[in-house]
């Protein structure tokens, strides 16, 4: 009897952290991330939560199998390099020389081999470009936020010229810049997001605000923060886009149209204010 008791009370204790029946968090998140991207598109991201269950949703349902999404971290594994050689081979075949190049020194590097240290980033740079350029001449070329944030990642994402483009960051021209005038694209803002998913995400853990202490989050409640993340990176790079532009009534118009769906845009307009230069 003892025992079956503690049994039961454990399911019951435990039963509402473990019930993920109507748990559609990974879905929302994939299908408003892509909503608005072109079939064709070439996609790099660096955010698993997100390149998990799209390629579930990908290879298991059939959902748009034509979007090209590479997953930029991935590109440390010889085998990833296979896969992506077998699910797209355009872009391998457009490439063939610079993904031949970085694959041999890939493989060496995942195999504890030696392979040229000083070569490989650039080869790995070279390549992206390149993916870059296929997709830019054709349905259109992307990245995540997290690849924009990672600083060493920061060289060959800095060399295109780029701009917000819904949670997504679009790649116009596989080219530098004009450091005169980097902010002369024009983007396309955040549209209309599911407020009670994201409500959901947010009741997940306690925050006044866009900047948390990660350190007192429920460890099974981490990758919700992450995935509420790159809703608010979108948000505020998007407004922070217009302000860097000089165009503030259109940055206070985003920041009015965020606010139906968004809950941190206070703090968020804030955090894009301050990073303008402008007081928030």
């Amino acid at each position: 009897a003892a025992v079956l008791l503690v049994g039961v009370w454990n399911v019951r204790r435990n039963f509402e952290i473990c019930d993920f029946q109507d748990e559609r968090v990974a879905r929302t998140f994939v299908e408003e991330t892509f909503r608005d991207v072109p079939d064709g598109a070439v996609v790099f991201i660096a955010e698993w939560n997100l390149g998990a269950p799209l390629f579930y949703m990908q290879e298991v349902e059939g959902w748009r199998p034509n979007l090209r999404v590479i997953d930029i971290l991935m590109l440390r594994r010889f085998w990833y390099l296979s896969t992506i050689e077998r699910t797209l081979p355009e872009l391998t075949e457009a490439s063939r020389a610079d993904f031949d190049a970085f694959r041999e020194q890939v493989t060496l590097f995942d195999l504890g081999r030696p392979y040229d240290q000083a070569g490989i980033q650039a080869l790995y740079e070279n390549l992206l470009r390149k993916w870059a350029e296929v997709g830019a001449a054709g349905a259109g070329a992307y990245f995540d936020w997290a690849s924009a944030m990672r600083p060493d990642e920061a060289s060959w994402v800095r060399s295109m010229t780029t701009a917000p483009d819904g949670l997504l960051v679009r790649i116009d021209e596989a080219k530098a810049m004009d450091p005169a005038n980097p902010f002369a694209r024009p983007q396309r803002p955040v549209g209309a997001m599911d407020a009670a998913n994201l409500a959901l995400v947010r009741s997940k853990f306690a925050s006044s605000g866009v900047r948390l202490d990660l350190s007192k989050i429920v460890a099974r409640h981490v990758q919700y923060w992450k995935v509420y993340t790159a809703y608010s990176t979108a948000v505020e790079g998007s407004m922070l886009y217009a302000l860097l532009q000089g165009d503030e009534p259109q940055a206070a118009t985003l920041r009015q149209s965020y606010s139906a769906w968004f809950p941190d845009i206070d703090a968020t307009w804030a955090s894009a204010r301050r990073r303008a230069g402008m007081s928030p």
